[in-house]
């Protein structure tokens, strides 16, 4: 069986004023960001901090809600390390960056 490649994801709803990086996947909401986490593939991230709001549900889902998940995978052992980058121009992004580096710590407490 073939191992599945390795995908890196760019996290940005803002399509018009961002070009997605060559070689990346761009989501534009949490829930397609946590979606692709889980299947295992995602070697890198690069997270922003905001989203709009999402249509239908109205919730917004932004950086901080996939970097707090990942964070909780981590500790949970259930989310392999990977690399990391907040693209984000927001003064909030720094939850973002909390939330990432937290993982770190739980990566580096199982390795």
């Amino acid at each position: 069986m073939t191992e599945p490649t390795p995908i890196k994801v760019y996290l940005d709803d803002n399509i018009f004023e961002r070009q997605t990086p060559r070689g990346w996947v761009r989501v534009v909401d949490a829930q397609s960001a946590i979606f692709l986490l889980q299947t295992g593939v995602v070697e890198e991230i690069s997270l922003d901090y905001d989203l709009s709001v999402s249509e239908p549900t109205g919730r917004v889902g932004d950086g901080v809600v996939v970097a707090l998940w990942i964070a909780e995978a981590a500790k949970a052992g259930t989310m392999p390390p990977l690399k990391w980058s907040v693209h984000s121009e927001s003064m909030a992004a720094w939850r973002v960056r909390q939330a990432m580096e937290a993982a770190d710590l739980a990566w580096g407490a199982s390795r």
